[in-house]
């Protein structure tokens, strides 16, 4: 069983000054600063007040906390809990996620609008899915103030500035993979989320996944003993789908698949950076990658190792080989309903997607996993989700920028 934590808010006594401060029954009575006018989230009790004279740092960090609370509490979810989406783009992925949202309670989530430029593309996404309200600008979404949370399902270049676009709006943000282009702008946007006291994941649905949150058990206890390979594939053949094609789209099956085997390697070799980085691919017309061959090693030895494409079929397995086992992770890896390990077979049962919601994708009933741990994570005042971190993002993103140096796809 896993407990997880919410992120560190200090220790037990700035915690319990934190609670105080947002108490309506004390003031603060500091020489020199008056406020008895301020929004009771500012106030300070008495006793502390003393002694914050003696700490001038205890009440900057007290202040920064209740600054902080301020901030989550902008834009609130209403009473009942209810998470209200806005969906940015209504293209196949887009369909697929609103698809899986209907597996999860009414009362919990609850699709408020749509926007995308195409008129009668968003129009018919409303209709399809009773979605109450259209609009035809990304603007006009972000500034409805009966919005919880952004869904972002456009093509990967526009992902860093709707993100940006919506986070100023103090609406929470869930972002297709890849999160953005480049490695700084992902921290960017991170950072930038913080500072609004937003919510903010890359869409890597795999990680919440019961399969993978197995998996993440297993590798932690050791169960394969130290984990010497990693290996897998992903092929189909797409080769002319603009947004894996075109490189003004964030085309590549690096940034559009590769994406999923890095996690995988990150997953299991957590907060560590390659030591070696070394790969080969096939780019196309347009400079964006169709077929790529990576290898990865690390400071112990231990190898990951990808094989990737648009161009073949390729089956779409993993498997983890350590000192005293293996793990299978059964196609598709990146959204696993099986998987094989020392103590046995695991099965996991999908959630059932009405048929008159086609989907696009195998196994989208799983982006009901993503959105119900969105939902936990803004309940609970966080602002990332603990299976798919900030620093996981960012490490992700350093290891995707030092291939593509590597196999020369520039995405500036």
């Amino acid at each position: 069983m896993y407990i997880v934590l919410a992120p560190n808010t200090g220790n037990t006594m700035n915690l319990l000054i934190a609670t105080l401060a947002s108490s309506r029954h004390f003031n603060c009575e500091i020489p020199g600063a008056n406020f008895k006018s301020a929004s009771p989230i500012s106030r300070f009790p008495l006793r502390t007040a003393h002694q914050f004279n003696s700490s001038s740092s205890l009440f900057s960090f007290t202040h920064e906390v209740a600054a902080e609370r301020a901030r989550k509490e902008q834009h609130a979810m209403p009473d009942n809990g209810k998470l209200r989406w806005g969906i940015a783009g209504c293209g196949r992925i887009s369909n697929d996620f609103v698809a899986a949202l209907t597996t999860l309670p009414s009362g919990e989530h609850e699709v408020a609008a749509v926007a995308a430029r195409d008129r009668v593309r968003s129009e018919e996404f409303a209709k399809r899915f009773g979605i109450p309200k259209v609009y035809h600008s990304y603007e006009a979404l972000a500034e409805d103030d009966q919005i919880d949370v952004i869904y972002i399902g456009t093509v990967n270049s526009e992902h860093t500035k709707l993100c940006k676009q919506m986070l100023h709006h103090k609406k929470h943000v869930l972002c297709e993979k890849p999160l953005t282009l480049r490695l700084q702008d992902t921290k960017d946007l991170f950072a930038f989320a913080r500072q609004n006291g937003k919510f903010l994941m890359e869409a890597i649905w795999t990680r919440t996944f019961p399969a993978y949150k197995q998996l993440k058990s297993e590798i932690e206890q050791q169960t394969i003993g130290d984990v010497q390979l990693v290996t897998a594939n992903f092929g189909c053949n797409a080769p002319n789908v603009p947004s894996l094609a075109q490189r003004n789209l964030g085309g590549g099956v690096l940034l559009n698949v590769g994406c999923y085997m890095i996690q995988l390697a990150t997953l299991v070799f957590p907060n560590k950076m390659p030591t070696s980085i070394k790969a080969a691919a096939t780019l196309n017309d347009d400079g964006v990658d169709e077929t790529t061959a990576i290898t990865l090693q690390y400071e112990d030895g231990a190898i990951a190792q990808f094989l990737m494409s648009t161009r073949v079929e390729l089956d779409s397995a993993a498997r983890i080989v350590g000192s005293e086992g293996t793990i299978e992770i059964e196609a598709p890896f990146l959204a696993p309903t099986q998987m094989l390990t020392p103590s046995g077979k695991y099965h996991f049962v999908l959630p059932f997607i009405d048929e008159k919601f086609p989907t696009n994708f195998i196994n989208s009933a799983g982006l009901s996993y993503e959105a119900a741990e969105v939902r936990r994570c803004i309940l609970a005042g966080e602002l990332e989700c603990p299976w798919m971190t900030h620093a996981d993002s960012i490490l992700d993103a350093e290891i995707i920028e030092k291939i593509c140096k590597e196999i020369k796809v520039n995405y500036d």
